[in-house]
């Protein structure tokens, strides 16, 4: 291979990192064309988000770990918190993670829309659709559909219901969503400065970079824009504690 065929290949591969790089950061934008555009933002949000913390956990467990032991992402994330020593906001998380579900799994569940507004102006956009469950009432009975059930020795009958979103609710959605992302993504970075081959010491300032980073706040740190972090608050358990 010449050197003009080299740099040609080396750059349609800058070329396209550089186009993947945008589309990952234009999929978190609160805002999109159309509503079924913005609700398969969410929807793509969310797989995101559970792959960054499936993927924290195995490499967190090692080659050899064990399996989650849940298959709710605010368990699993807490356990990834626990091996990193990391502070967690854990009811924070599991609060925003519920909320930013409920959206998600309206769409999930989605089997044909049945009337959108794309004519008013954003943010007044909605979407209605028909999906399948019966109002209020969870997916799974007993390890069953719960839009499933009989009506009589004979017949069986599906449930369905009609739902709507709004463009406020997946903008909220997506929002919480890239929260949850970030604070996953971060506590990783934080559990190897206090973790790695040279730890930091529990009275290390956290330096204003890092602090940027930092998405969760405690009450007890004190004013975020004025406290300083040092590594021992990020630690769920100092290291003069342990």
């Amino acid at each position: 291979m010449g050197d003009g065929e080299l740099e040609r290949r080396l750059s349609a591969l800058e070329r396209r990192a550089a186009a993947d790089n945008e589309a990952r950061r234009r999929a978190w934008r609160p805002a999109a064309s159309s509503m079924e555009a913005f609700a398969l933002k969410v929807l793509g949000g969310w797989e995101v988000l559970k792959s960054d913390v499936n993927w924290a956990y195995f490499h967190a467990v090692g080659r050899e770990g064990p399996p989650a032991r849940s298959d709710k992402l605010p368990a699993t994330i807490r356990q990834v918190a626990e091996m990193h020593n990391v502070r967690w906001p854990h009811e924070q998380w599991s609060w925003v993670c519920g909320q930013a579900g409920e959206v998600r799994h309206k769409l999930a569940h989605l089997l044909y829309v049945t009337e959108v507004d794309n004519d008013s102006s954003p943010p007044h956009r909605k979407m209605a659709f028909m999906r399948l469950g019966k109002p209020g009432e969870p997916r799974k009975v007993n390890q069953r559909p719960g839009e499933l059930s009989f009506r009589d020795d004979v017949w069986s009958q599906q449930s369905s219901q009609l739902d709507a979103v709004t463009e406020q609710d997946l903008g909220l959605a997506l929002e919480q969503i890239k929260w949850l992302d970030d604070s996953c993504r971060y506590m990783q970075r934080f559990g190897q400065f206090l973790n790695g081959d040279d730890p930091w010491p529990d009275d290390k300032p956290l330096p204003s970079w890092e602090r940027d980073l930092l998405v969760w706040w405690f009450d007890d740190w004190g004013h975020p824009e004025t406290a300083e972090i040092r590594a021992g608050q990020l630690r769920a358990i100092p290291l003069g504690k342990q």
